[in-house]
């Protein structure tokens, strides 16, 4: 009889012990997906800071390019920049909203309008897409 009390006793304490390990895995698993979720965050928040920190001086060095006429240059700035991470293609577009350069040729002589938002065009703060 004892020996069967003994049994029982071990038996729910073992079950108690595995319901309070899944709860806590539950609980873990729940805190890592928070965290994992705060650092993706985190991580984007610092890439676009960066972006927006690197998308001054591009514009200057182009804009200086653009001036000279020397569009090789420009050329090079931006082929160079499309092979970093995080950029897809760069457009160069004049003050009558046509594109004059861009890493896809394709795009170039088109309207701004038909290639982006045109409403690029009349912000003079750096927008980061």
């Amino acid at each position: 009889m004892a020996a069967g009390v003994i049994i029982v006793l071990f038996a729910a304490l073992w079950i108690w012990k595995a319901i309070e390990i899944k709860n806590l895995k539950q609980e873990h698993e729940k805190r890592e997906k928070l965290l994992r979720q705060k650092a993706i965050e985190l991580l984007s928040q610092s890439d676009y800071k960066y972006l927006e920190l690197l998308a001054k001086p591009y514009v200057w060095a182009i804009r200086t390019e653009m001036m000279k006429g020397n569009t090789d240059a420009v050329n090079l700035y931006a082929n160079d920049m499309v092979k970093e991470k995080n950029f897809q293609i760069i457009t160069v577009v004049n003050d009558k909203a046509v594109v004059v350069l861009s890493t896809n040729k394709k795009l170039e002589s088109k309207s701004c309008a038909s290639v982006g938002n045109p409403g690029y065009l009349s912000n003079d703060s750096t927008v980061v897409n």
